[in-house]
C-alpha cells in the first residue's frame, strides 16, 4: 500500500544570516500547525515498517480460510480492519510527503505514487493470472469456487483483461472479474493520491487555498456516501482524514490537531460499525460481539500507530525495520496467487494455512529483491532524495547558498 518509509519527524527551526526562514501558516500561531515553504528540515525515521507488514499478515488471516479447515474465519475481517489502517497510515504519509519532498512539485508526486503503485500490481497481476492458468491445467473443473468465484470466459475475455490491466485506477471496470481482488484498495488510495496532487498544484499559490479545497473535497466526499451516492471508495475519507490530523498531532501539537485527531477517531469508529463493516460483511450478520471485536482491533492498532509515529529506535533497527516494512505491498497483492496455488496442490488443513504466510514472506523478498530496489532508485531521482539517507539526523540537509549571498540548510527534494 503507501511507501511508508522515513519521512522527516518535527525539525527545529533554522536562523540563516538573514534571519528567520519564513513561513506561511495554514492555520493561526497558536494551532502550531503550519505549512513551511523553504524551511529547514532534519529527516527522521518512523519505525512504521514492521507495523505495515503486520498489517498485511492480518489480511491473509482473514483469507487462508480458503485453504484451511472449514471454519467462519471471514467474520471476524481481521484483514478489512488492517485495510482500514493503512488508509490511516496513508494519509499521515503522504502529508507529511507533500509537506516535506513536494512542495510546489505535483508531477513528480503523482509520477513517484505511480512508480510505487503500478508496476507491482502488473507483477501481482501476471502471477495471478499464471497461478489460475496453472490451476486450470491441473483441475479443468477449477472455477468457479469459493476463492475465484468467476468462469474461465469471464475471466480471460479481452475486455475483462483490459480492464484488469488499468484496475488499480479509480473508476472504470468497478464490475470487473479481478484477478487481484485485493485492488479494490488501491483505487481508493489512487482516489486519496489525486486529491493530494491537487491540493499541491494549487498550494504553489496558496497553502490556505489548498487546504480548503482538500477540505472541501473531503467532506462533499462523505457527504455523498453518507446518502449512498457516488462511488464505495468515498466512504473511507475519515480514515485518511485521521491519518492527516494524527500527522499534525505529530509534527505540531496543538489543541486543534488534538481535537481534528479525536474527532477524526471517533468518526472512523461509526463509520467502520455504521457503514464500512456492513458493506465488507453484506452476506452476513454482525453480531454484536463481532462489532466490539472490530472496534477493539481498530483501537488497538491506532494506538500502535500513535506509539510509533515519533518513537526513535537505534540505527540498526530501522535498518531492520524498514527492510521487513518493504515486504508488505508485495504481500497483500501477491497473496492470493499463494492461495489459489495452495488451494490446487495442497490439502485444506491447518498445515496449508501455516504454509502460505512463508510463501508469502518469500515471494515478496523476491518480488521486492528484483522489481522494487531498481524502482527505489528512480523514486529517489523523482523525489530529488534518498530515502535510506534520511536515518542519520544531518545526513539528508544539504548547504545551498540563497539568492541574496546568504547560507541556507535546505532539504534536498
Amino acid at each position: 500500500m503507501a511507501d511508508v518509509t522515513p519521512f522527516p519527524a518535527r525539525p527545529p527551526a533554522i536562523a540563516s544570516a538573514a534571519g528567520k526562514i519564513p513561513v506561511i501558516e495554514v492555520c493561526s500561531p497558536r494551532d502550531g500547525i503550519q505549512w513551511s515553504h523553504g524551511s529547514s528540515e532534519v529527516i527522521g525515521y518512523r519505525p512504521f515498517g514492521i507495523f505495515r507488514t503486520t498489517l498485511a499478515m492480518l489480511v491473509i488471516v482473514q483469507h487462508v480460510g480458503h485453504v484451511g479447515p472449514k471454519a467462519d474465519w471471514g467474520s471476524w475481517a481481521t484483514g478489512s480492519i488492517a485495510v482500514l489502517m493503512f488508509f490511516t497510515l496513508s494519509g499521515f504519509v503522504m502529508t507529511e510527503a507533500a509537506v516535506k519532498f513536494y512542495r510546489g512539485r505535483p508531477v513528480a508526486f503523482a509520477m513517484n505514487r505511480f512508480l510505487r503503485i503500478a508496476p507491482l500490481y502488473v507483477i501481482s497481476l501476471v502471477l495471478s493470472i499464471g497461478a489460475i492458468l496453472l490451476a486450470l491445467r491441473m483441475a479443468p473443473t477449477y472455477l468457479p469456487n469459493d476463492l475465484v468465484p468467476y468462469t474461465g470466459a469471464e475471466l480471460f475475455s479481452r475486455g475483462n483483461l483490459a480492464c484488469n490491466a488499468i484496475a488499480f485506477m479509480p473508476g472504470p471496470c468497478d464490475n470487473a472479474a479481478f484477478f487481484v481482488p485485493y485492488v479494490w484498495a488501491l483505487r481508493v488510495e489512487v482516489l486519496f493520491y489525486i486529491v493530494v496532487a491537487a491540493a499541491v498544484f494549487i498550494g504553489q499559490w496558496s497553502v490556505r487555498a489548498a487546504v480548503a479545497v482538500a477540505s472541501l473535497v473531503a467532506t462533499a466526499m462523505f457527504a455523498c456516501a453518507i446518502i449512498g451516492f457516488g462511488p464505495s471508495a468515498f466512504s473511507f475519507v475519515p480514515y485518511f482524514v485521521f491519518g492527516i490530523a494524527l500527522y499534525f498531532v505529530a509534527t505540531k501539537p496543538a489543541r486543534t490537531s488534538l481535537v481534528a485527531s479525536v474527532a477524526a477517531f471517533l468518526l472512523c469508529i461509526w463509520t467502520t460499525v455504521a457503514t464500512v463493516m456492513p458493506g465488507f460483511l453484506s452476506h452476513k450478520t454482525i453480531s454484536f460481539e463481532t462489532s466490539v471485536f472490530h472496534v477493539a482491533l481498530f483501537s488497538l492498532l491506532t494506538l500502535v500507530m500513535v506509539l510509533l509515529m515519533n518513537a526513535r529506535v537505534p540505527r540498526f533497527s530501522k535498518t531492520i525495520d524498514r527492510k521487513i516494512g518493504d515486504l508488505s505491498y508485495p504481500i497483500y497483492l501477491q497473496q492470493y496467487a499463494i492461495l489459489v496455488l495452495a488451494s490446487v496442490f495442497l490439502p485444506q488443513s491447518y498445515w496449508t494455512i501455516a504454509f502460505v504466510f512463508p510463501a508469502a514472506l518469500l515471494i515478496a523478498w523476491i518480488t521486492d529483491w528484483v522489481a522494487e530496489r531498481p524502482l527505489r532508485l528512480v523514486r529517489d531521482a523523482v523525489r530529488g532524495q534518498k530515502l535510506e539517507s534520511s536515518t542519520g539526523r544531518n545526513s539528508a540537509v544539504k548547504r545551498r547558498t540563497n539568492r541574496s549571498g546568504s547560507v541556507t540548510e535546505h532539504m534536498s527534494g
